[in-house]
């Protein structure tokens, strides 16, 4: 398994603070070892309308250098534009869609294989059933336009940010009925939100499993209160040998980003280096 680091804890959502340059923590990221960064789509690091074509190619070339990938691009949806896939307002769902659409072509940009999904959130007086309509348009438009790109969604479940995709199960029903190719990633800070058994979880997503969030509770480094190696020791029996990407600190005003990313390396080397037990 490779590990990467989000970036939200070092750019500007949704707070400010403490506004690090992608270069620099690219270079921070580098340093500390891992394998590779998921970029926000926010200002200042991942916004798609920020960056033209000399700019990404500047950027992936920084990024050969470090030796670094960019396991995931990350939307960021709520806040300003809001960008909520099943918002009952056309041109609220257009937008989002829009930029969806651009930061798959970002990805694609960066040779960056993911571009997370999220289902939305069902506002008040809206039916269950008319934002799952709008979620299965959603993602199948979003399908379409990855699957021309050479880019892979992967569909996540917010239950602690959002209403609609609560757990794997919904997303593998919305990746089923918008009929599109793309798989399922679990992010455990929504997981222990709910109160879900880890193992239990990820056992539910099964071979569509294609992405892991990992954090502690509070968005804290993975290891500051629960141990993840059982995680680990599930996602071998599962057969994934893909990305861990630490998702940490980005709920509050964070002074230590380094500390952060730092202790969240530590703790997934050691489980991901920990011997395998046999028998």
């Amino acid at each position: 398994m490779k590990l990467s680091f989000n970036s939200w804890v070092y750019a500007a959502f949704p707070a400010w603070l403490p506004l690090r340059s992608l270069e620099d923590t690219i270079d921070t990221l580098a340093e500390i070892g891992f394998d590779g960064i998921e970029i926000g789509a926010a200002a200042p690091h991942g916004f798609p309308d920020h960056l033209d074509a000399a700019r990404r190619r500047d950027l992936v070339a920084h990024l050969e250098r470090r030796g670094l990938e960019v396991s995931a691009l990350c939307p960021a949806l709520g806040g300003g534009p809001g960008y909520n896939p099943v918002s009952p307002d056309a041109p609220e769902r257009e937008a989002g869609l829009r930029y969806m659409q651009a930061c798959i072509e970002l990805a694609s940009d960066l040779s960056c294989e993911r571009v997370i999904f999220l289902g939305g959130y069902r506002r008040f007086g809206q039916t269950q059933g008319d934002a799952w309509r709008l979620a299965v348009e959603s993602l199948s438009a979003c399908g379409e336009h990855a699957a021309r790109h050479g880019v892979k969604l992967v569909v996540e479940p917010t239950s602690a940010d959002s209403n609609l995709l609560d757990h794997a199960g919904d997303c593998a029903r919305l990746i089923d009925d918008a009929a599109v190719d793309a798989g399922i990633m679990l992010d455990t800070y929504h997981i222990f939100h709910r109160q879900d058994e880890v193992r239990d979880a990820l056992r539910s997503a099964g071979d569509r499993l294609a992405y892991v969030h990992v954090a502690d509770l509070n968005r804290d480094a993975p290891g500051t209160h629960r141990h993840f190696g059982s995680m680990v020791r599930e996602l071998r029996e599962l057969g994934y040998d893909g990305w861990l990407s630490a998702e940490v600190g980005f709920n509050r005003r964070e002074p230590d980003p380094d500390g952060l990313a730092r202790a969240s390396f530590a703790h997934l080397r050691e489980i991901v280096d920990a011997p395998v037990e046999v028998g």
